[in-house]
């Protein structure tokens, strides 16, 4: 009976570890610490997060300048929330969301990637800090513009990527070839999210990276979500056909 009593006592307490196991190995308390950090706070790590906490904070005061810029106030308050590598998220007043990162600041200014601020979603601003977003990078070697192609990662690199996480935002991609096009004319690449492209035009490649910013965004097909796949495709539009070597990079900001 005692053999018993201790089995079933083990197996309890090792049903409230697994319990404990966030998603991606991690574990309740590195969620509690994520949301401190992000502005949140936590009495102590084994606090549990709700799924539905944001890491965004209210940001002060701010005046569109254009689809990927605005002025703020010089302050010491604002000079922590418009730091470079940020996010923000921007809208109409009860309007939805759209999403970007702080890739320039100035004392007065600041300029994002990601998505436009048009002049119907320029009423509310909040931001995030860095680090509770997600950065992959991705590289292609060879000849990877020799035809065209869809599903680079698939085909090129014999992998099938899947997003593991919860709502995320494609803001900011840039890409970088080792070594152009021997031709005049360069290729130019693009991603999907579940097969829709994440920009409305395909970006030029070049051997100094190539940052594609917010204008050329495709808000329809910047978001991705758990279970949703994610491709690289490049055209056959170079002279040669010879450029090698791509490397991109992707930044995802948190909903």
């Amino acid at each position: 009976m005692k053999r018993l009593l201790f089995g079933f006592a083990f197996l309890v307490s090792a049903g409230v570890l697994c319990a404990q196991s966030g998603p991606l190995g991690g574990s309740a308390s590195d969620g509690a610490i994520n949301m401190s950090r992000a502005g949140g706070s936590s009495s102590s790590s084994s606090t549990s997060v709700s799924s539905s906490t944001s890491p965004y904070l209210p940001g002060a005061s701010f005046t569109r300048l254009g689809v990927s810029s605005a002025t703020v106030a010089d302050t010491t308050a604002n000079a922590t929330i418009n730091a470079i590598g940020n996010f923000i998220r921007f809208r109409a007043t009860g309007g939805d969301w759209r999403y970007g990162q702080i890739v320039s600041t100035s004392a007065t200014t600041i300029t994002w990637s990601g998505a436009n601020m048009t002049t119907d979603d320029d009423d509310e601003i909040q931001y995030a800090p860095s680090n509770s977003g997600h950065v992959e990078t991705f590289g292609i070697a060879g000849a990877f513009a020799d035809a065209a192609n869809t599903t680079l990662l698939a085909t090129d690199n014999l992998m099938s990527y899947v997003w593991a996480k919860g709502n995320h935002f494609l803001v900011n991609l840039s890409h970088k070839v080792s070594t152009a096009d021997t031709g005049a004319v360069q290729p130019a690449v693009n991603v999907s999210v579940n097969g829709t492209d994440y920009m409305v035009a395909y970006s030029t490649v070049s051997a100094t990276r190539v940052y594609c910013g917010t204008v050329n965004v495709s808000t329809a097909a910047y978001q991705i979500k758990y279970g949703d796949t994610f491709e690289i495709e490049a055209n056959a539009a170079g002279t040669n056909d010879d450029a090698k070597d791509l490397s991109l990079t992707a930044v995802f900001a948190p909903k």
